[in-house]
């Protein structure tokens, strides 16, 4: 996913934007492991495949 960088907003603004989408991302992906296994592995299953979006690395 390519983010294209919106020439009217301020670089600061753009990225405070960016980093609250994921940070909103990491919170619904927590929510949803959460009701799956009972617990937040977020943050376990990017250590083993990386963030939301990425491809993993095994099909690297």
């Amino acid at each position: 996913m390519q983010l294209l960088f919106p020439m009217h907003m301020p670089s600061e603004k753009f990225f405070t934007l960016i980093n609250s989408k994921i940070l909103m991302w990491k919170k619904k992906a927590d929510e949803i492991y959460t009701f799956l296994v009972g617990k937040p592995v977020y943050e376990d299953m990017k250590k083993d495949y990386g963030r939301i979006g990425q491809l993993a690395p095994f099909l690297k």
